[in-house]
């Protein structure tokens, strides 16, 4: 019993030397909220986008903190690391779940660390469909390039049968700061050159130029399959034509 009390407080004053993980909260320049979400979707996502100190600080998960029925303040989370620290800006860019939503407007989305705030609505899922709308492509990655003079959204994922193609790929703005892009497919009767159809194992990448924006950091906002999406924040450093 002696032994147990004393490998207690051993165990106790080892817990009590330990470092605490200090949080600091971490600048929110820009807070997007994708449209389209509806209240099937199992969670509604909003990107924040910021800046750390210098190379030192680490980004940890966000809190989100639902202030009432309709308002969300949200934290983006950062701590620090011992070592030789340049002192540049770091850019991060997160997505925030805010779980399922019950259909309605005037829902807020705010940074507790900077002055992003924004106004989003959660459609009512029509009783007729699914999760999703249309029939989606599998979207996981997105990436944007600049060009011939235009931003071009680059659409990855993988091809799980040869009579699935691309129907169309729809690209619209969202009060001119972000960017929704809805990639469509359609099913064929046969393969490619009449060929049966067949599952396969591979990859696709198609290219979409995006419509022209301002200069500035903006969203581009991919929906996919089975009420999921991605989403990429880029800097247009294309003028728009006056």
């Amino acid at each position: 019993m002696r032994l147990v009390v004393i490998l207690s407080f051993f165990v106790s004053v080892a817990m009590a030397d330990k470092p605490q993980t200090e949080y600091f909260d971490a600048e929110i320049r820009y807070l997007f909220v994708p449209v389209g979400f509806d209240s099937n979707d199992p969670d509604v996502l909003v990107v924040i986008d910021g800046v750390m100190p210098d190379t030192c600080y680490r980004l940890d998960q966000p809190d989100v903190e639902r202030v009432d029925s309709k308002t969300f303040s949200i934290r983006a989370n950062m701590h620090k690391v011992a070592g030789n620290c340049l002192p540049f800006a770091v850019p991060f860019t997160q997505e925030v779940k805010l779980g399922q939503l019950k259909a309605g407007s005037d829902y807020v989305a705010v940074a507790r660390a900077g002055s992003p705030k924004e106004l989003f609505v959660v459609e009512e899922a029509k009783p007729e469909t699914g999760i999703d709308d249309y029939n989606y492509a599998t979207v996981d990655a997105v990436e944007v390039t600049q060009k011939d003079n235009a931003q071009v959204a680059v659409l990855k994922g993988p091809r799980i049968n040869t009579c699935l193609e691309f129907d169309e790929i729809r690209a619209s703005t969202v009060n001119g700061k972000s960017i929704e892009i809805r990639p469509l497919i359609k099913k064929t009767a046969t393969g490619p050159n009449g060929a049966a159809c067949k599952n396969v194992d591979e990859r696709f990448s198609v290219e979409k130029v995006l419509p022209p924006m301002s200069l500035g950091r903006h969203l581009v906002h991919v929906r996919s399959s089975g009420g999921q999406a991605v989403n990429r924040v880029y800097t247009n450093l294309v003028p728009p034509k006056p």
